[in-house]
């Protein structure tokens, strides 16, 4: 999982703070999630998804893919994993980001991982695109799942 994060990275692709990246122009390492996902259409040109958070391996783990239905100049999907503190509010655990232009159709995907402690845990999806001709400059937005508890036992 880190060597593909690096590999990402020497390309300029990708930054994360643990997790592994695939697409740009093929297929790729993340294992996608069984769980419910949501998902968002940014500027009808790519349509991006994010999935609850799952454990596996003894890692809690955030995914979102994204394909695109034509050829775009710039797409950035970040997923955040963030765990509920001890005062209610949200803190970021870890998170990844995968900075390469998904081939047209091509399923483009991003994980985030951390070492399994229970809690209740959340994954949030940032994306931003811009086409070739794109006279009113990039879109942007993002999805965020709601919480997903992590037992003891899970891990």
């Amino acid at each position: 999982m880190i060597i593909s994060a690096l590999l990402g990275a020497e390309q300029g692709g990708c930054t994360s703070t643990t997790g592994s990246v695939s697409g740009g122009q093929g297929g790729g390492q993340a294992e996608q999630p069984q769980g419910k996902t949501y998902g968002q259409v940014i500027g009808g040109r790519c349509t991006q998804r994010v999935a609850e958070a799952y454990v596996s391996a003894g890692r809690v783990r955030g995914y979102a893919d994204a394909t695109c239905r034509e050829a775009v100049l710039n797409h950035s999907l970040t997923v955040i994993l963030d765990k509920r503190g001890p005062g209610g509010g949200w803190d970021e655990v870890s998170s990844n980001s995968n900075h390469l232009s998904p081939g047209k159709g091509a399923l483009k995907k991003v994980e985030t991982s951390v070492s399994c402690q229970p809690g209740f845990y959340r994954v949030r999806m940032k994306a931003t695109v811009e086409a070739l001709k794109d006279p009113n400059g990039p879109d942007s937005g993002g999805a965020e799942t709601p919480g997903a508890v992590v037992n003891k036992e899970q891990c």
